[in-house]
């Protein structure tokens, strides 16, 4: 499988799988974060430019 490169494709390719965040959050300089929760309640986050 080709590794997604984007915040976008990351969150398209987990979204496709069942799995969204709880949080997005787009901060002033572009960067972007997004926050998931694994079914025994860990918290996994994910953050890239654009």
């Amino acid at each position: 499988m080709e590794p997604t490169k984007t915040t976008d494709g990351y969150l398209a390719t987990a979204a496709a799988r069942g799995t969204h965040p709880v949080c997005e959050e787009t901060y002033d300089n572009g960067v972007r974060t997004a926050l998931f929760h694994d079914p025994d309640g860990n918290e996994i986050g994910i953050g890239g430019a654009g």
